[in-house]
């Protein structure tokens, strides 16, 4: 006990740090295929049909294959004849922001 405190200046044990299980060269190409194959299949049928956990296959999909979640939006086309209501909404807003007292 004495000795366990002289070295690491407590009595708790150190922590065992574990090697990465999961995210291997194997699972990482794994990964990389399965995206290669279909890249609109969401994280949890991969993680289902890969055996690793979803949080685990997130981080292989950030971390080591660089690719980030995003959701494409849908908007409306602009039309040209509406530019001058646009124009004239923006002013009104700009105008009440200026002079609202708060």
């Amino acid at each position: 006990m004495f000795q366990t405190f002289q070295t690491n200046g407590t009595l708790l044990e150190p922590k065992q740090s574990c090697a990465s299980t999961v995210r291997t060269p194997e699972n990482i190409e794994a990964m990389r295929e399965a995206m290669t194959r279909s890249p609109s299949k969401s994280t949890r049928t991969l993680s289902r049909q890969l055996g690793i956990r979803r949080s685990s296959l997130q981080n292989i999909l950030r971390n080591d294959l660089h690719l980030f979640p995003y959701k494409i939006t849908v908007a409306h086309k602009l039309q040209a004849n509406g530019r001058q209501q646009r124009v004239q909404f923006a002013t009104w807003v700009y105008y009440i922001t200026q002079h609202l007292v708060l």
